[in-house]
């Protein structure tokens, strides 16, 4: 985040990447609630509130939690370190496939584990249907230095950073 002003990143899953970086004398960030395979990182005066993080996340800890994490399956395996593990924001009602976080009990990520229904995490919004413009969303591509991202904003926002594969 550089300049980037009262920024909210909760629920997510930040996968592959190095992590968030929080940059410069403007930049504030609340980061609540994410699966991160880096770290979250204060920069050049930039400012970060944080809580139910788990940061630092290991290739084989996401091999063992998930399914399958780089075809972007998220299909819960063990979800002992964060599934009734997070802090409750009143700006997330939903989770990635639009299910109640109802249970009193938010997991940490952007899908609520909570037996109500399966969510397909390989498509936006778990299916294969267009995001609905009442969600506000946003997709796209987006290349910087070395990375491809593929970002999913339903309201506070949802999104997976993944490096791009490199050919040799």
């Amino acid at each position: 985040l550089n300049e980037a002003m009262n920024s909210k990143i909760y629920n997510n899953i930040v996968y592959d990447t190095t992590g968030i970086d929080v940059r410069f004398t403007p930049t504030t960030a609340d980061i609540r609630n994410n699966l991160i395979s880096g770290e979250i990182r204060e920069r050049d005066g930039g400012s970060v509130s944080e809580g139910s993080n788990l940061e630092d996340i290991s290739p084989e800890q996401w091999e063992a939690w998930f399914t399958d994490p780089d075809a972007v399956d998220f299909t819960l395996r063990d979800g002992s370190m964060f599934v009734d593990e997070g802090e409750s924001v009143a700006e997330v009602r939903n989770d990635f496939c639009e299910n109640d976080r109802n249970d009193g009990e938010p997991d940490i990520g952007p899908v609520e584990y909570d037996g109500d229904d399966i969510c397909d995490t390989t498509h936006p919004y778990g299916d294969t249907q267009s995001v609905p413009a009442a969600c506000g969303a946003v997709q796209g591509t987006v290349r910087h230095r070395a990375l491809t991202s593929l970002l999913l904003f339903p309201l506070i926002g949802i999104f997976w950073l993944r490096r791009k594969s490199r050919k040799h």
